[in-house]
This record gives structure tokens, sequence and C-alpha cells, in this order.
């Protein structure tokens, strides 16, 4: 196995990691949560082809050009982590609306109305 390959598993264990102690930390912000794993597991998982044969998380590739490499091209690893980003908050906004819908139907279908008076 390359140095390469085993940097990229680096890479993948590190996201995991980060996503399940997101997970875990955020526990009180109950649908939060999600979303800041998903965020960790896009950020770590974006890659950036930026010599054209080897690649990495486009988010560092970003972060490490506009602090490390002077006259670097930063914006477009930048661009394709925003691009993640906001894709991934698509798909957490539209599966919280669709729970929303679920649980309202559920909800309503079962008489479990959590603004009913209880005595």
């Amino acid at each position: 196995m390359s140095g390469y390959a085993i940097a990229w598993l680096v890479v993948v264990a590190a996201a995991a990691l980060g996503a399940w102690l997101a997970f875990v930390l955020l526990r009180r912000f109950r649908r939060l949560r999600y979303l800041a794993a998903g965020l960790v597991l896009a950020w770590a998982a974006t890659p950036y082809s930026f010599d054209g044969e080897h690649t990495a998380p486009a988010l560092a590739v970003a972060v490490f050009r506009l602090l490390f490499e002077a006259g670097a091209p930063w914006r477009v690893p930048l661009a394709l982590a925003v691009a993640s980003t906001l894709g991934v908050l698509a798909v957490y906004l539209v599966a919280v609306g669709v729970g929303a819908l679920v649980g309202r139907r559920r909800r309503v279908k079962t008489g479990l109305n959590s603004r009913a008076k209880t005595r």
C-alpha cells in the first residue's frame, strides 16, 4: 500500500472520528448534531486535485494555500468546500422538513397533539 493510500485512510479515519465526536458532543442539540457530523465528513471527503496527480481534502488545500503559499490560487478549492457545505445543508434541510411533515402527520393521525390540554 502506498503512502498516498495510507494518507487517505488516515483522513477517512480522522473524519469518521471527528463526525462521531461532533455527534456525541452535540447530543443536547438533537437535530444540529446530524448537520455537524455531515459537515465534518463532507469537508474531509471532498477531494481537490492540487498538482494534477495528487488529491487532498479541498478545505485543507484552501487553508494551506491561503496561509502558507503566497500567490497560490486558493479560491477554487474554497469554492469546492463551500459547494459541498451547501450540498450538505440542502440535504439536511430537506431531511428536517420531511421529518417534520411526517411527524406532524403521524401526530394528527394518532391524535397525539402536543398542544392539547391534558388534565
